[in-house]
């Protein structure tokens, strides 16, 4: 695959969820706050045109992360992704009227300023390989979410924010993750047979419900920066430790340069709100 429509992908990931995480914003606050796994809860949601709009954006982002993450090594991939951050900020100060400060705009050029390291340092990979334990606790792992989300629900304010946040961040970069693995057959269609698709699902599933709770408890540049900086590490992780992600020519204190910008950017703008 084109290592220029790889990183188009990424961006446009990054495009859909900050609209995503602006009109689920609007819709959840219109709903009663989520304190369990309620299906009327939900139900209510889908009665909300912005939300239902966000949950497409969502699917349209899962989309473009696939066809960055098959070609991308996942810490460009996810460093773009968290350039979301950046740009609900800016939809907030839009579309909300929330007025940004000096320290979101510093924190901005931050984030960009690491997005470009990342990108002097990448190069395109193959599909990852990773072995059998790894795919069953990648298949596990969302009952773990889930049980810990139901605890994160009850708590109040910003702890719980922040918990469900980071939670809904994990889910999402498993999506990331699958992403690298997944191997695609011709006919394309035949992919449905693979366990690792409906992995796929459940963690979009799992990973928006919780961030729906989360945008509940506070503004969506604060738990998008949250969500998005878990989403970010975990895969980054994994991928350089499991899944054989490398830098090009060597170039790994960019890498590292360009996280610790990236994430330090992201979570500078989730909590100057």
């Amino acid at each position: 695959m084109n290592s220029a429509l790889a990183f188009s992908a990424a961006f446009a990931c990054a495009l859909c969820n900050a609209g995503a995480a602006i009109l689920q914003k609007v819709s959840s606050d219109k709903v009663t706050t989520i304190k369990s796994y309620n299906a009327g809860v939900v139900v209510r949601l889908f009665r909300q045109v912005p939300y239902v709009l966000g949950l497409v954006l969502d699917l349209l982002a899962g989309i473009f992360t696939l066809i960055a993450a098959h070609t991308l090594p996942l810490f460009v991939v996810q460093a773009i992704i968290a350039g979301c951050v950046v740009i609900t900020a800016w939809f907030e100060q839009v579309f909300l009227h929330r007025r940004l400060t000096k320290q979101i705009y510093l924190a901005a050029v931050v984030v960009l300023i690491g997005l470009g390291c990342l990108a002097a340092a990448s190069h395109a990979e193959r599909t990852a390989v990773a072995g059998a334990g790894f795919l069953r606790a990648l298949a596990v792992a969302p009952v773990v979410l889930v049980a810990i989300g139901a605890l994160g629900i009850k708590f109040r304010g910003r702890l719980s924010a922040v918990v469900l946040a980071v939670l809904s961040g994990a889910a999402f970069g498993c999506v990331s993750i699958i992403g690298r693995l997944l191997v695609y057959p011709d006919p394309v269609w035949l992919v449905f047979k693979n366990p690792l698709i409906w992995a796929l699902v459940v963690y979009g599933g799992v990973g928006m419900f919780l961030f729906t709770a989360a945008l509940q408890r506070s503004l969506a540049t604060i738990v998008n920066g949250i969500m998005t900086s878990a989403q970010t590490i975990i895969p980054i992780l994994i991928g350089i430790m499991l899944l054989g992600d490398t830098a090009r020519h060597g170039l790994w204190p960019l890498v590292w340069i360009g996280c610790v910008l990236v994430v330090g950017g992201c979570a500078q703008i989730a909590f100057a709100g």
